[in-house]
Formats: C-alpha cells, structure tokens, sequence
C-alpha cells in the first residue's frame, strides 16, 4: 500500500468519522494491504485469508474500517442463524493507524451489526493468550474468558440480549 494512502494524525480537537463499509471492487486492493506490526502477525490470519473466507462462507461479513475516506482496518463476523453463534472472525487496524482512538469506534460499530444480525444472541471471539490488547479491548467491551479454548485461543463471549 502506499505510504500516502493512510491518513495523517488528526489535529488536536479533530476526530475523523469512523465507520464500516462493504469491501467492493474499490477498496479491496487496499484492505489486503493493511498489516498490523510485526509482533502482532501471530495473532490472526492475513486480511487476504478473511477476505477469502467471506468470499466462500455465506455466514461471513466484512468491513472495511475507514477513518474519514481511508480504508485503515477489516473486521469481520460470522453468523450462523441456524444455530445462533455469532462470532469476531478477524479484527485489524493497520500497524500505522494503531494508537489514534480507531479500534474502539470501529469495535462498537461491529459488535452492534453483530447484535442486529444475530437478534441480540451472545456474541463469541477467539485470541491468541498473548495478545494482551486485544484482550484488554475485548474485555473493556464485556467480553469475559469462558475457559474454552479453540485453536489455542482463548473463547471469551459477551452476554446478549436473549440471556438476560
């Protein structure tokens, strides 16, 4: 991706929009471009791997995270109406837009999709023990470690609306 595609720090007082979108023809060579740090590659499979998944997997839904009009994150979800799971599949902000106030509106907006879709159903995500800040956001959204363990990672499920 080019260095000029990913937006500038906002100036002190300035909050650009952030918001999801389809991936589309438009921003897909963009979106599969994005990368986290190298010390967070680990933790989730390639924006290109999701983007496939949902390609494939009617049960999945992506987005691509702008800030203003600059792809800078995916996120996806999975949902499967049959039986009712609906789960964080990837989650990503761009290793150069990290640490600019992006995750945590871009989390609120997916994690409401999520609750529209699934009409207010638990929601499920799956990460790495070793990644702390993603954990640490998680948590700050409700999530809390169920103690099961899928793929080496770390269940933690938020409560919906059906278990009140």
């Amino acid at each position: 991706m080019a260095k000029d595609t990913v937006p500038e720090e906002s100036r002190p007082g300035e909050s650009p929009l952030i918001e999801l979108r389809a991936v589309d023809r438009d921003n897909f060579e963009v979106v599969i471009a994005l990368e986290v740090a190298d010390e967070q590659r680990d933790f989730l499979n390639s924006n290109v791997e999701s983007v496939a998944w949902a390609y494939v997997a009617s049960e999945s839904h992506p987005f691509v995270v702008y800030e203003g009009d600059t792809p800078v994150g995916l996120a996806t979800f999975g949902y499967i109406p049959a039986d009712g799971r609906c789960w964080i599949s990837h989650f990503m902000i761009d290793s150069r837009c990290q640490g600019r106030g992006i995750g945590r509106p871009a989390l609120e907006q997916l994690l409401e999709r999520m609750t529209a879709a699934s009409g207010g159903a638990n929601l499920l995500v799956a990460v790495n023990p070793n990644n702390a800040a993603a954990i640490k956001l998680y948590e700050s959204f409700g999530f809390v470690d169920t103690g099961r363990v899928q793929n080496d990672e770390m269940v933690m499920r938020r409560a919906g609306a059906q278990s009140a």
